[in-house]
């Protein structure tokens, strides 16, 4: 090339170590340009891959969150079916009080009255008492 370049410059009045000079200048920046997108690409393909484990991080986390979000969903579930259980096991249980509770008073009415009876005998019995206690002593 140089050569090509120094029968030019001749031709146009330059000297051929002008020339010479010149293609080593252009050589060398050509050379540092070439040098310079050499590093910008690898650069530039460092920072994709560097860009790509973050994207791949970023998908392993979500994965995570969203498995962790599907087990804090089973829980809830499992929670909220065992205050279900839990409160129809109380309804349960009231009612079963309930019930007592209704024998209970059917029996205390039954015994208040029944001691009612009982006293109202025991005035007659004494009355009748009085009365023939009375009769002995004529």
């Amino acid at each position: 090339m140089s050569s090509c370049l120094s029968s030019v410059l001749a031709a146009l009045g330059a000297s051929a170590g002008d020339a010479e000079a010149e293609a080593g200048t252009v050589s060398a920046a050509l050379h540092r340009r070439l040098l310079a997108g050499w590093a910008a690409a690898r650069s530039e393909k460092e920072e994709a891959r560097s860009l790509a484990e973050e994207v791949r991080a970023l998908e392993r986390e979500v994965a995570a969150a969203a498995a962790a979000r599907d087990e804090a969903v089973v829980r809830k579930r499992e929670a909220e079916a065992r205050a279900e259980a839990a409160a129809a096991e109380l309804r349960g249980a009231a009612e079963g009080h309930e019930a007592r509770m209704e024998k209970l008073r059917r029996a205390v009415d039954a015994q208040e009255e029944k001691d009612a009876r009982i006293r109202e005998l025991e005035e007659r019995i004494q009355a009748l008492n009085n009365a023939t206690s009375k009769w002995r002593f004529f």
